[in-house]
């Protein structure tokens, strides 16, 4: 049986009671510390990461869509004509 408490991976808080899995969907700021939670990074009553097999293969394939957007921003910033402080650091 999965444990449906969701806890900060940074102070040990407990973040939410009855958690879907994986928690939190979106990144969302911890109560104790403030600090960002990212998505599918909260842990269970023993530390351990939440995710189940078959929601962290849902993540990855959103983490390659990021991926391959920044390398087209950063394809597309390199083949322009940029002057300057940026064009110098382009061609490095």
């Amino acid at each position: 049986m999965l444990d449906e408490r969701a806890f900060c991976p940074h102070c040990r808080r407990l973040l939410l009671e009855a958690a879907p899995h994986p928690y939190p969907d979106r990144p969302v700021h911890c109560g104790g510390c403030r600090l960002l939670v990212g998505p599918g990074r909260s842990l269970d009553a023993h530390g351990r990461l939440r995710r189940v097999a078959s929601a962290s293969a849902s993540v990855a394939p959103a983490h390659d869509a990021v991926l391959h957007v920044l390398q087209d921003l950063h394809d597309g910033t390199r083949d322009a004509q940029l002057g300057g402080a940026a064009g110098a650091l382009l061609e490095r």
